[in-house]
């Protein structure tokens, strides 16, 4: 099976099927018909499943996963549209992936805090007798914090 949130996208999102919402040990739940039988597509505790009482599951998980494939054109689009609008919901289960956030926030923050204290100095540079420039160090160190 795809991966489980891609697959939830193509139901619910794309395709309008109703989430039945969180269970015990349930995420998600999604009933769906197949040549007249009912299925249930679930993400649970231990991972994504499809829930029927038949063989046609195989042909069906193929078929998801083929569907899944077509869709990663609107994937993609939903994810550039929820970051143009600071639209993520990112939930984190992870100390390392936190602890990663706070060093670059604090990175962030000094660079940002020596580009105000830096924000009126010039460096004047001497290339040739006819050639020099300056450098204001505010404009790169604001470029890299935001970078």
């Amino acid at each position: 099976m795809p991966p489980y949130y891609l697959v939830c996208f193509l139901f619910v999102d794309l395709l309008g099927y109703k989430n039945l919402g969180q269970f015990e040990k349930a995420s998600w739940s999604v009933p769906i018909g197949y040549n007249g039988t009912a299925y249930l597509l679930e993400h649970r505790k231990f991972g994504m499943g499809l829930f029927a009482t038949d063989k046609e599951s195989q042909e069906i998980v193929k078929k998801i996963s083929k569907a899944v494939k077509v869709a990663q054109p609107y994937f993609e689009w939903v994810a550039n549209q929820a970051a143009k609008l600071a639209n993520l919901n990112v939930i984190n289960h992870s100390l390392r992936l936190h602890e990663r956030y706070l060093f670059l926030t604090n990175e962030y923050k000094e660079k940002i805090q020596e580009a105000k204290s830096r924000k009126d100095e010039k460096i004047h540079t001497v290339y040739s007798s006819n050639s020099w420039g300056i450098e204001r160090p505010y404009y790169r160190l604001k470029k890299e914090a935001e970078g």
